[in-house]
Parts: C-alpha cells; sequence; structure tokens
C-alpha cells in the first residue's frame, strides 16, 4: 500500500467514524419527534439520551406503562454490524437480551431473560374465561431472525411455568384445576418457531408454531385435557392433538 493509498484510507476510516459518532451522540427525544410513525403500537411518553444510550417510557393499551432501554456498543458500527443491550419492564415483566443485527435484516438475540407475572398473562386470557396463577421464567435463551424474510432462523432456550391453580370455563360451567410445572421448549426449523409444552416428565402437551407467513397455531394435547382432570369421550391416545387453533399474527 502506498503512503497516498493509506492516506486516504485513513482519511475515509476518521470520517467514517466521525459520522457514527455525531449520529451515536443524536438526541433521541429528536427522533421520536420527527422520525416515529404515528401509528405505533405503542405511545412513546418520553425519551432521553442519545442513540448512543437511551431510555424510553412507553404505554401499551395492554401492557400498561413500559420503561425500556438500550446502550449501543459503538466498536460493532465499525464493521457494519449494531450491537447493543437492551432492557424491557414494567411491574408484570421483564425482559433483557444482547441484540446485534446486519444491513440486511438478520437480527440475533442473546442471553434473553425474560419473567412474565400471571396478572399480565391473565389480561389477555380473562376474555376467554382462563385465569391462571404461577410466574413465567425464561433464562439464557438465544434467536435468530430474518426480518425481511419473517423468518425465525434459529431459536434455542426453555420456558418455565411454575404450575398452580388454573380457573377456566367450559360452557356455563366455571371450573378449576391445579396443574403442576410445564416446561416450553423452544426450537425453529424450516423458517417456523416452534413451541413444545412438555411437563417435567417430557409428556407432550401441547405445540404452539409460528410460520413465515405470519400465521400462528396451537395445538392441544389429550393429555393436556387428562392433565386437567377433565372425561373427553372416546379413545384417542394421550399424544393426539383433539383441538386447534390458527391467527395471523403479521
Amino acid at each position: 500500500m502506498t503512503t497516498k493509498t493509506r492516506n486516504r484510507w485513513f482519511i475515509a476510516v476518521g470520517i467514517l467514524a466521525y459520522v457514527i459518532f455525531l449520529l451515536a451522540l443524536f438526541p433521541v427525544s429528536l427522533i421520536q419527534k420527527w422520525v416515529l410513525p404515528s401509528n405505533l403500537p405503542v405511545q412513546v411518553v418520553a425519551a432521553t439520551g442519545t442513540l448512543w444510550h437511551a431510555d424510553l417510557k412507553l404505554n401499551h393499551p395492554m401492557l400498561g406503562a413500559i420503561d425500556a432501554s438500550w446502550q449501543i456498543k459503538p466498536a460493532r458500527l465499525l464493521v457494519g454490524k449494531l450491537a447493543a443491550e437492551i432492557d424491557v419492564k414494567n411491574p408484570d415483566f421483564k425482559l433483557s437480551a444482547r441484540l446485534s443485527a446486519t444491513p440486511a435484516g438478520i437480527v440475533n438475540l442473546r442471553e434473553v431473560k425474560a419473567f412474565v407475572t400471571p396478572a399480565l398473562v391473565n389480561r389477555f386470557t380473562n376474555p376467554q374465561g382462563v385465569n391462571i396463577s404461577g410466574d413465567l421464567d425464561l433464562s439464557n435463551a438465544e434467536f435468530s431472525f430474518d426480518i425481511p424474510a419473517h423468518k425465525t432462523l434459529a431459536a434455542k432456550g426453555r420456558a418455565v411455568w411454575q404450575g398452580g391453580r388454573v380457573n377456566y370455563r367450559v360452557g356455563a360451567q366455571n371450573k378449576t384445576a391445579q396443574l403442576p410445572v410445564l416446561l416450553a421448549n423452544l426450537s425453529a426449523e424450516a423458517g417456523q418457531l416452534n413451541v413444545g409444552v412438555v411437563t417435567t416428565e417430557g409428556d407432550d402437551l401441547a405445540d404452539a408454531q409460528v410460520k413465515p407467513d405470519g400465521w400462528a397455531s396451537v395445538a392441544i394435547k389429550r393429555r393436556f385435557i387428562d392433565v386437567l382432570g377433565e372425561n373427553l369421550p372416546g379413545t384417542a391416545p394421550a399424544d393426539a392433538s383433539i383441538f386447534e387453533v390458527s391467527h395471523r399474527i403479521f
């Protein structure tokens, strides 16, 4: 490399570093005001800090008040990648993860930890007549997504529901069951996110999928009905799916 070429390279790197520095120090409050669309699923109540290290106060119709923050790792920007530590929480849930992303739209989440209280779950299940107790924990999970293609490239981890009382409705009758600790195993195949719900002994109770076309489905096994203590007519095997529901989520 000649001296002239070397100088040009140093100048280019210097300009790039300067631009990244300016962007990183750009106030996030101005981005909220000028850039963010008005039809977001959450309302941005307040935004402080910079692109480098920001704190947001959000509001969601179902989740309520949310505190969110991120801290970007500047060294990764120099090689064209985004890397950040994110933290999201409110009284009913906590989520933290290490995020990295490429210009092609590949997003990786590492060291994902989540905690969800039954109060939050019940906000979504109460309209269906279901009310649960027991916390839900997810620790050290990993995900990789192809955002433009809506594909889950990889998923690894296990969520643990601590078990407890479940109130539910069958027709016009209200019922109660005491469920054991349940596990949800995460995996991915052919761009699809899979969740398998099992007992601590490994017996299958339910399966759920999120497909690249935006459809999500949940299939309940006969064994889950047995665990609830319900008497289901027929002679279907314990692993047979006896109820399935699908809904498009994106």
